[in-house]
C-alpha cells in the first residue's frame, strides 16, 4: 500500500513591487495515513496540527501545537449511526481553557436535514443553523444565523460530476447598513477548484458600492496523478498565488 508525505511551498504576490512573480510566503508539510487521511500538518507559521480519527473514520480530535504546547483543540462526538452530534473547540489546553465554542448537531429521522446550535464564549455569540442533504447524503445547503449575521453555502452538481459551491456571508449593522461577501467556486470532477468569482457589496452611510474579483486555477500533475503545482491567476492574467508541491511516496505493507 502506498502512503505519501507532501511539502507545499507557498508563494504570494502582494503586487507592491514591479515583479509579476509571487514571493516566498512559507511552506506546509502534510503527512497522510495508509487510508489517505491527514494525520499531521506543519503550517507556514510553524504550528503542528495533529489529527486523530475514530474506528468509523470520522475525525475524533485535532490538536494545534505552538511553541509553548497545545494552543487549540477540537473534539467531535458521533451517534450510533456515525453522525456528528457535537463539536467542541478550545483555545488553550483543557486545564487552561480561555475560550470554547460548541456546535450541537440534531438530525431528522431520514438524515436528510441537520439542525445546528452553536455558542462562542469569547464573543458570547449564540446562533442556529440548518444543513440539508440530497438522496445520496451529500451536503447541498447550509445556513447559519446569529442576531446580526447570516452565512450560507449552496452546492450544485451537474450530470458530468462538476460541482459549483456558493458561499455568502451577510453582516447587518443597523440603520440599513450591511455588508455581503459572496464566493462562487467551480470544481473539476476530481474535486479541484477551477474558477472562483468573488463579489463584495455593502451599504455604508446610505451609499451602495460593490467590487467584483475573479481568479482561475491551473495545475501541473505528476505521473501518479497528483498535482505538483497550483497557480491562481487574476482575471487580468497576473499570478496571485502559487503552490509548489513535492510529494514523497512509500510502499508499505498494510499489515505491518
Amino acid at each position: 500500500m502506498r502512503i505519501k508525505r507532501t511539502i507545499e511551498r507557498l508563494y504570494e504576490n502582494n503586487f507592491e513591487s514591479e515583479s509579476t512573480l509571487p514571493a516566498w510566503e512559507g511552506e506546509e508539510i502534510k503527512e497522510f495515513s495508509l487510508d489517505g487521511k491527514l494525520r499531521t500538518l506543519m503550517d507556514k507559521d510553524g504550528r503542528k496540527h495533529e489529527y486523530e480519527y475514530g474506528a468509523d473514520g470520522g475525525l475524533f480530535e485535532e490538536h494545534i501545537f505552538g511553541p509553548n504546547g497545545i494552543e487549540e483543540s477540537c473534539a467531535c462526538l458521533y451517534d450510533g449511526f456515525g453522525r456528528l452530534t457535537m463539536e467542541l473547540h478550545w483555545r488553550g489546553w483543557h486545564k487552561n481553557v480561555t475560550e470554547c465554542d460548541s456546535i450541537e448537531h440534531y438530525w431528522d429521522e431520514n438524515a436528510w436535514e441537520e439542525r445546528l446550535r452553536f455558542r462562542s464564549t469569547d464573543s458570547e455569540t449564540e446562533g442556529r443553523g440548518v444543513v440539508s442533504y440530497d438522496d445520496n447524503y451529500r451536503k447541498v445547503l447550509s445556513r447559519l444565523y446569529t442576531d446580526d449575521s447570516c452565512f450560507y453555502k449552496r452546492i450544485r452538481r451537474d450530470s458530468q460530476g462538476h460541482k459549483t459551491a456558493e458561499f455568502c456571508r451577510d453582516i447587518y449593522y443597523g440603520d440599513g447598513e450591511c455588508f455581503r461577501d459572496t464566493y462562487v467556486v467551480r470544481y473539476r470532477p476530481d474535486g479541484l477548484p477551477t474558477e472562483e468569482v468573488h463579489r463584495i457589496e455593502c451599504i455604508l452611510n446610505g451609499t451602495p458600492s460593490s467590487v467584483n474579483l475573479s481568479k482561475s486555477f491551473e495545475y501541473d500533475f505528476n505521473r501518479e496523478g497528483d498535482w505538483t503545482r497550483k497557480t491562481e491567476r487574476m482575471e487580468d492574467g497576473r499570478i496571485m498565488r502559487e503552490v509548489r508541491r513535492t510529494i514523497e511516496y512509500w510502499e508499505v505493507d498494510a499489515e505491518s
